[in-house]
C-alpha cells in the first residue's frame, strides 16, 4: 500500500514579538525635547545609509525580490529592524521600521507609508520605491521621513551624514511635492493623481487636509476590506510608474490569496493535525509488514492508531474546506491538501475493513 504525503501549505508564520532592541533603544534616548522628535532625532542620528545595499536593491528586480523572501513580512520587519539596531544602517524600510516601531511602543498610533519620490529638480526615481511615516500625535496625523532626515547621498557612492528637520512632522502640502504614497489616503490632504505628480504639475498647498476620522475608519476596517479600498483609491487616480503598477499587481494578488493569508493559524494546525494523521497511518502500514506481531504492532493498537489518524485527517479536512480563495495557485494548493485529505481518509476505511477482517 503506498504511503501518503502530507501536503504543506509552506504558510509558516510566527508571531512578531516587539524586538528586545526596541526596549534598549527606547533607554538610550534623551527625552528632552517632544517625544517623537527625540525619536525621529535619534533614528537619523544613529542609523547610517546603507548605500551598498541602496545599489543591490537597484541592479535586482522587483518581482525577483519578493521572491527570495521565504518569511511573512512580520518577521521581515522584524529581522530589518533588528539588523538596523546591531549593525546601525540601512535603507529606507529600515529606517521607517525603526522609526515605527519605537513610536508605537511608546503608545503611538503610527503607519508605514509605501510609495515613491522624486527629487527637488522634479526627476522620478523609477528604480526603487520608498518607505516613510505617519505618526498620530494630539489628535493629528503627521508624517515623517527619517532616511531624508539622515543626510544624502551623493552620486550613488557615498553617505553625508547631515540632520535635515526639515523631514520631521512635515505638512502634507509639502510632503507630496516630494513623496507620492502608493495609496492616496496618506497624502492626507484632497489628493492629487499620479500624473500630476510625475509631470510636476504645481500642487496646490491649502488643499484641504484628510479627516482624521476617515483614516480611523480605514484602520479600523478587516484586512481584506483594507486592501479592498487601497486598490479602489489608487485605481481613481490613474496610472503611475512601473512601481505602481508592481504594487497593484502584488495588492491584486494578495487580495484574491486574503482567504488563505488570513487563516494562516487554523491551517498551520491543520497541517499539523493532518501529519499527526500520516503518521498514524503510517503506524498501520509498518505493523502490517510486521504481521500485527508484537505489542507494539498488536490488532488493538493498531486499530485505536487508524481510528486515532480518522480523527486527526476529518478535522484537518474541515478546515481546508471552509477555505475560500480567488487566487488560481492559491485555490489549486488548497483543493490538493483536499484532494490528499480524501484519499487517506478512504485508504484508513479499508484499512479498519482490513483489521476488522484479521484474527
Amino acid at each position: 500500500m503506498r504511503i501518503i504525503s502530507l501536503f504543506l501549505l509552506l504558510l509558516s508564520q510566527v508571531s512578531y514579538a516587539q524586538s528586545s532592541s526596541i526596549k534598549s533603544v527606547l533607554q538610550q534616548i534623551d527625552f528632552k525635547k517632544d517625544t517623537v522628535e527625540s525619536v525621529f532625532i535619534w533614528v537619523a542620528d544613529n542609523i547610517r545609509y546603507d548605500v551598498k545595499k541602496l545599489n543591490k536593491l537597484k541592479e535586482t528586480p522587483i518581482a525577483k525580490r519578493q521572491n527570495q523572501r521565504s518569511i511573512s513580512p512580520e518577521e521581515h520587519r522584524a529581522a530589518l529592524i533588528n539588523d538596523a539596531l546591531k549593525n546601525k544602517k540601512g535603507v529606507c524600510e529600515e529606517y521607517a521600521a525603526v522609526f515605527d516601531a519605537l513610536v508605537k511602543a511608546l503608545g503611538y498610533e503610527a503607519y508605514i507609508v509605501d510609495g515613491y519620490t522624486k527629487k527637488q529638480n522634479g526627476n522620478i526615481n523609477r528604480k526603487i520605491g520608498h518607505a516613510w511615516n505617519a505618526v498620530k500625535v494630539n489628535g493629528t496625523w503627521k508624517l515623517y521621513d527619517a532616511t531624508w532626515g539622515a543626510g544624502y547621498v551623493v552620486e550613488g557612492k557615498r553617505f553625508d551624514k547631515e540632520y535635515k528637520p526639515q523631514w520631521y512632522a512635515v505638512e502634507p502640502g509639502e510632503m507630496i511635492k516630494t513623496h507620492m504614497p502608493f495609496d492616496p489616503l496618506w497624502q492626507l490632504i484632497t489628493p492629487i493623481t499620479y500624473h500630476d505628480f510625475e509631470n510636476n504639475k504645481r500642487v496646490v498647498t491649502d488643499k484641504k487636509n484628510i479627516s482624521p476620522e476617515a483614516l480611523s475608519e480605514y484602520l479600523e476596517q478587516d484586512e481584506k476590506l483594507q486592501m479592498e479600498s487601497q486598490m479602489k483609491r489608487s485605481q481613481e487616480m490613474g496610472d503611475g510608474t512601473s512601481l505602481l503598477k508592481r504594487w497593484r499587481k502584488d495588492l491584486a494578488q494578495n487580495i484574491s490569496r486574503h482567504g488563505i493569508n488570513s487563516k494562516v493559524d487554523d491551517l498551520n494546525a491543520a497541517n499539523e493535525r493532518f501529519s499527526q494523521g500520516v503518521k498514524y497511518f503510517n503506524g498501520f502500514i509498518a505493523a502490517q509488514k510486521k504481521q500485527f506481531k508484537g505489542k507494539k504492532y498488536a490488532l488493538g493498537v493498531t486499530k485505536s492508531n487508524l481510528e486515532a489518524a480518522k480523527v486527526e485527517v476529518a478535522a484537518a479536512l474541515e478546515v481546508y474546506n471552509s477555505v475560500e480563495v480567488e487566487d488560481r495557485k492559491g485555490k489549486r494548493q488548497v483543493d490538493d491538501a483536499i484532494d490528499s485529505g480524501n484519499k487517506l481518509l478512504s485508504e484508513i476505511d479499508r484499512a479498519l475493513v482490513y483489521l476488522a477482517k484479521q484474527k
